[in-house]
């Protein structure tokens, strides 16, 4: 089966398969597809989930439109509780999926905490879910001057020397 996932298997094979097995190594390919673009890789940075479905959706030929919904369905594209990217520039967290329309979620919009219901026409015509967020880590970055002024306690201090002494322990 998984030499007809690859889209070479017809150079491959002296016969080409049934309908049937087409249809199931279609899908194959998709969950691969999307499996490959979506895991992290040393090769290259990981696409996100939205990106991935995006992109099949720009060669329906090769991604047959109902084999992308189904796996869109399956695999829960922007679930409850996603933190996502809105095309205002602003962040948001989904409070109910759209299982019909994964693009089109009720979604919490954090810089007003008001609630929007992107599956409404005049309000998606305002505001999109652009992308799933990869982190919802809003820390400061730390630059040479501003950790100069940063003053350990007794605590962190102590802390800190029980790992080194742990690491060079456990360098020896």
């Amino acid at each position: 089966m998984q030499t007809y996932v690859y889209e070479d298997h017809l150079e491959k094979l002296a016969t080409a398969p049934d309908q049937e097995l087409q249809e199931m190594a279609s899908i194959l390919r998709i969950a691969d597809w999307f499996d490959q673009m979506t895991a992290m890789n040393s090769g290259h940075e990981p696409m996100s989930e939205i990106a991935a479905m995006q992109y099949f959706k720009k060669y329906p030929k090769k991604f047959l439109p109902v084999l992308v919904t189904a796996l869109a369905e399956c695999i829960h594209i922007v679930p409850k509780a996603a933190s996502v990217d809105l095309s205002t520039g602003d962040k948001g967290i989904v409070l109910i999926e759209n299982t019909r329309d994964f693009m089109r979620p009720v979604v919490l919009r954090l810089s007003d905490n008001q609630i929007y219901d992107l599956s409404d026409k005049n309000v998606y015509q305002e505001m999109q879910v652009t992308d799933i967020m990869k982190t919802m880590d809003n820390r400061v970055a730390m630059d040479e001057e501003t950790l100069k002024q940063f003053v350990p306690d007794e605590k962190l201090r102590q802390l800190t020397q029980e790992f080194r002494r742990k690491l060079a322990a456990g360098k020896k």
